[in-house]
């Protein structure tokens, strides 16, 4: 199960929200982060960039393969872009 918990932020090309994901099991939940924008191509860039440095020390890492579509509280087209989750 996908749960929303709360907004990290909002800037100009997007938002980043937090997400607990509860296994089917009932196990422990884990948190990562999900960047969402209605500008494709610049998600995309990002997600691309960010796929290039998959493993490196100190970077961001994403989840899957590519980013998801959605719709937001407006009934806009969203997309999508799994990351791990960074407390600092």
């Amino acid at each position: 199960m996908v749960e929303f918990v709360k907004s990290l932020g909002k800037g100009s090309g997007g938002s980043v929200n937090l997400i607990r994901v509860t296994k089917p099991d009932g196990s422990n939940p884990y948190y990562h982060a999900v960047k969402s924008s209605n500008y494709y191509d610049c998600l995309h860039e990002e997600f691309q960039i960010l796929s290039k440095l998959r493993d490196c020390p100190g970077i961001v890492q994403t989840f899957g393969a590519s980013l998801s579509r959605g719709v937001n509280d407006q009934g806009s087209r969203v997309y999508n872009m799994s990351m791990e989750l960074v407390e600092v």
